[in-house]
């Protein structure tokens, strides 16, 4: 029969690979594996001329890899092409078979939708003459006094 510990015993700290039984080398060895693949599934996707997708390598077990990307857009595109990425793959050596694609990335991948003040401050100063030179010469007052205010930086009425 086994005791439960009493209270005032403490807790001896168990570390998370002897819980799960993997030791730390396992781990550091996925973990490299991993970062490889995300390395070579980039190479792939520039290889395609697709490098402006951000797509991040989840896992590769049993020949399927699992990717996650930042939108059903870029979902749909790699959906496409997803044979030449497959066979990309393998042409690098990795036993990838066939690719599931999911479009939630985790937080840090993300793109960051910018606010509407960071909006009016991408245009530049040439930009912002251009601009009110065009609303000078437009017979809409409506309108010119629009891009008048989009040349100030106001976007409020």
């Amino acid at each position: 029969m086994v005791r439960p510990a009493s209270p005032s015993t403490p807790r001896r700290p168990r570390r998370l690979a002897d819980c799960i039984g993997v030791s730390d080398a396992d781990w550091l060895k996925r973990a490299l594996t991993l970062a490889e693949l995300q390395s070579s599934v980039d190479s792939a996707l520039h290889a395609l001329s697709l490098a402006a997708l951000r797509v991040q390598a989840l896992r590769l077990e049993n020949g399927e890899l699992v990717l996650a990307c930042a939108s059903s857009a870029q979902k749909a595109r790699l959906n496409h092409v997803r044979p030449e990425l497959t066979a990309e793959l393998a042409r690098r050596g990795w036993d990838c078979r066939s690719i599931r694609v999911g479009h939630q990335l985790p937080s840090d991948l993300r793109p960051i939708n910018p606010t509407r003040r960071e909006r009016r401050q991408q245009i530049d100063t040439e930009s912002r003459a251009v601009l009110a030179s065009t609303a000078r010469e437009i017979e809409n007052p409506a309108l010119a006094q629009a891009l008048l205010r989009l040349a100030q930086g106001s976007l409020q009425k």
